[in-house]
């Protein structure tokens, strides 16, 4: 067992000898703090590399990474912080150029990210950039899609949905009209007759069809098992945003149509990034 510390020399206490300890408390502080200053210095090369694909900062990863002492977990996680935080960056207006969004790419491919785990790694992210490029107006085209298109359309956006309806739920009541009388102990025999009237309790929300919503180049349409609704883009007056659901009011239809789907956030941004387009 070592009697001194390997990398100073200073001596051990008898303790000290005990525990096999190889350093003093004063090395293991300093490499510590070694380890830490190089893990910082990769966050910040990895966070520029992200910023710019052809920093300098490129060129140092290797070496940090080495002297980082992190194993390829760890390193995982810290390139999923240092995505997050530029990706907040480049969504706290909610708008996502095209640009920036081919930057932001380039920047996690050139760290032997691929596309498959870009997209995976964003998680709930995911839904804020597809929002952001909506809204900055740059919509996908769809190669595959439920509805037949017109000359010059163009898919955006295609979700499974639930059509929802409002119903009314009502209740009977009602009470027994006319007389009556004993006919032997703890019997009684009543005549007239059993009048009821239904009385409003409440509403519900409940599914009326199921489906796919596809928002076009053109407009928004329902493609159900029981029925079909078009809105056309230019007649779409309102859209109310929900979690899970979108309301869709149009000019030619007396009552709005709301839809039950994943992400109503994202199907609300394509829907209005399309009436932009046609405004």
């Amino acid at each position: 067992m070592p009697s001194a510390c390997v990398n100073c020399g200073a001596k051990f206490s008898f303790s000290q000898r005990l525990s096999g300890a190889q350093l003093c408390p004063d090395c293991i502080a300093r490499q510590q703090q070694v380890i830490a200053d190089a893990q910082n210095r990769l966050f910040a090369a990895i966070g520029e590399v992200i910023r710019n694909p052809v920093t300098p900062a490129a060129g140092q990863l290797p070496a940090l990474t080495a002297a980082s002492g992190l194993d390829a977990a760890s390193l995982a996680r810290m390139r999923g912080v240092a995505m997050g935080t530029r990706l907040d960056e480049l969504l706290d207006d909610d708008y996502l150029s095209d640009e920036e969004e081919n930057a932001f790419m380039a920047g996690l491919q050139s760290l032997g990210i691929s596309a498959h785990d870009i997209i995976v790694a964003l998680g709930p992210n995911y839904s804020k950039m597809q929002i952001a490029s909506f809204n900055a107006g740059r919509l996908p085209s769809l190669d595959a899609y439920s509805i037949m298109l017109k000359k010059g359309e163009v898919a955006h956006l295609e979700e499974r949905v639930q059509l929802m309806k409002e119903v009314t739920l009502r209740e009977t009541r009602g009470g027994y009209g006319g007389f009556s009388f004993p006919v032997t102990k703890g019997v009684r025999f009543r005549t007239g007759a059993f009048k009821a009237h239904s009385v409003v309790v409440g509403t519900a929300i409940q599914v009326a069809d199921v489906g796919t919503l596809t928002v076009t180049s053109q407009r928004v349409v329902f493609s159900g098992s029981r029925k079909t609704l078009e809105f056309l883009l230019p007649k779409i007056v309102g859209i109310q945003v929900f979690t899970d659901g979108v309301q869709i009011a149009v000019s030619n239809r007396q009552n709005p149509s709301l839809f039950k789907l994943g992400d109503g956030q994202v199907m609300a941004a394509a829907i209005n990034a399309a009436v932009q387009k046609t405004a």
